[in-house]
């Protein structure tokens, strides 16, 4: 009697199954992993949007008005007497997800204190739906954009 070398249908049935299994752990694992690096980018972001309000303290004693700050999905910019400077590019920081959307992330800008600005507060939404934010003012953000 001469048997045949090969795999029974069982045997190919279960390298299939673990195949699948190690394929959906690897997706799941590069969804983590995009996630974080995106939101990595939005937390820089801020950080740079941080100095940058520091610095403007520093030079007028002030920050600036809501009025004067433009979240836009490029960039967040600093508009007074016709002129605008980009504070930071949103390169990135704004793809991806949060808790209420798939495709944009939330920001919030809000400067209170009345004229003199003494306070200010910068805020996003990560996509696991925490909030991140930078400033000296202690109310919560409420005019929140989806960038």
């Amino acid at each position: 009697m001469i048997q045949k070398k090969g795999f029974t249908l069982i045997e190919l049935m279960i390298a299939m199954f673990i195949i699948g299994v190690l394929i959906a752990l690897s997706v799941f694992a590069i969804q983590l992993v995009q996630s974080s690096v995106r939101n990595t980018q939005r937390i820089d972001v801020l950080n740079t949007a941080n100095l940058w309000f520091s610095s403007y303290h520093i030079d007028n004693r002030t920050y600036p008005a809501q009025s004067e700050i433009d979240l836009t999905p490029d960039a967040i910019t600093y508009t007074k007497g016709g002129v605008t400077e980009v504070i930071v590019e949103l390169s990135g920081a704004t793809s991806g997800a949060n808790s209420t959307s798939t495709s944009s992330t939330r920001y919030c800008y809000q400067q209170t204190g009345g004229v003199s600005g003494a306070t200010f507060k910068l805020a996003l939404e990560l996509e696991n739906g925490n909030i991140k934010e930078v400033g000296n003012a202690a109310a919560d953000c409420t005019n929140w954009l989806s960038l």
